[in-house]
């Protein structure tokens, strides 16, 4: 996550885009021209990777694949989808495998993460109740 955050593929967000009725704000945008290979909401409390990335960064690596993917299952109950990185907002790409981690209230480092840019509002939803 250092590195693409490092690189300018990450965006911060309030919360899930839901409809174009419900705005999302774009907390801290990608660097100017990047792609957004990673995405956090503040509000809904979750972290999308996008799988094709983080693949391709492990492969260049020389790092299996398959064992931080299973760790990643394991430890962090992350969860397959197919979404939008950047929905709602002017950096939107097509949709693309994702792995969704709803972060939970007692991990203390990636709750740091996700209230990088303030505390939640408290319209807070589950993030998997996205539609991007």
């Amino acid at each position: 996550m250092n590195h693409y955050a490092g690189s300018g593929n990450i965006i911060f967000l309030d919360k899930v885009f839901k409809s174009r009725h419900d705005p999302v704000k774009a907390l801290s945008p990608p660097m100017a021209g990047r792609p957004v290979y990673i995405q956090i909401t503040r509000d809904t409390r979750a972290i999308w990777i996008s799988k094709r990335a983080l693949r391709d960064y492990l492969e260049d690596k020389d790092i299996r694949v398959r064992p931080v993917m299973n760790g990643l299952h394991t430890y962090f109950y992350a969860q397959e989808a197919k979404i939008t990185l950047g929905a709602g907002t002017v950096y939107a790409r097509a949709q693309e495998w994702c792995l969704e981690v709803t972060v939970p209230q007692d991990n203390e480092v990636l709750q740091q993460i996700v209230s990088a840019w303030g505390e939640a509002t408290g319209e807070a939803s589950h993030a998997s109740d996205r539609t991007g």
